[in-house]
């Protein structure tokens, strides 16, 4: 299971790969999912890991701008479409 870390969430590196590899993504339902970047994972907590902490927070400002767009209506789900609307993300 992927584990929440404050607007994202994180890959199960050894579960999934085999190794300390640390992807970020934002599930917008369980089969919608914004894949972000990672890297390989060289401390305990995220905050001390100069490989992951960059993918770590361009994925909750990600996070952040779509969940403003989708409160104010700006973008939305219609199935089987992932989100339509009108949506630029400036980071």
């Amino acid at each position: 299971d992927f584990r929440f870390e404050k607007g994202c969430e994180a890959s199960p590196s050894r579960a999934l790969f085999g190794t300390d590899l640390r992807l970020y993504c934002i599930r917008m339902r369980e089969d919608v999912v914004i894949l972000g970047g990672g890297d390989v994972k060289t401390a305990k907590v995220v905050q001390d890991c100069p490989n992951c902490y960059p993918h770590f927070l361009f994925m909750n400002q990600v996070a952040k701008a779509v969940d403003e767009a989708i409160r104010g209506r700006d973008i939305y789900y219609r199935p089987p479409h992932f989100l339509e609307g009108d949506f630029e993300l400036w980071v």
